[in-house]
């Protein structure tokens, strides 16, 4: 079966996978992106992506740390093997901006991310997000998979 890959085009801004909070803890600032993500989807009648840990996430968490310790955007090369098994299709949203809100807004805004967030093919998602400690600036990595 052909695999597909479909990646937005690299903005300011950046998402990427962030452990759910435990009880009695605040949830994680990633936790929040993707509770606006679902959110975004229902909107416009799309069901909820699943938070996908063991690959997605894992992989959106390493990509993120990338991206903040060469202080540049990118996309995951390796994205399709890190999928979860049996995916056929993955996307990716890569930004960076002064907020966790204003990432998320420039990826609300733009096509390629936008047919990411809405695709009704994905079913899973990684998210991180990262303040990084050189520039201060919020690294956001989102990964997606069917």
């Amino acid at each position: 079966m052909l695999k597909r890959i479909l990646f937005g085009a690299v903005a300011a801004l950046v998402f990427a996978v962030v452990p759910r909070a435990t009880a009695g803890a605040s949830p994680s600032p990633a936790w929040y992106v993707v509770q606006n993500i679902n959110a975004y989807r229902a909107t416009y009648g799309l069901a909820p992506l699943a938070i996908q840990t063991a690959n997605l996430q894992a992989a959106a968490e390493a990509w993120d740390e990338n991206l903040v310790r060469a202080n540049a955007l990118g996309h995951n090369p390796d994205l399709m093997l890190q999928a979860p098994p049996g995916a056929t299709t993955v996307g990716e949203n890569v930004g960076v901006g002064p907020t966790v809100s204003s990432v998320e807004l420039g990826f609300d805004q733009s096509a390629e991310h936008r047919a990411n967030l809405l695709s009704p093919y994905f079913t899973m998602v990684g998210v991180a997000v990262i303040r990084s400690p050189y520039t201060g600036q919020v690294f956001i990595t989102e990964d997606f998979a069917n």
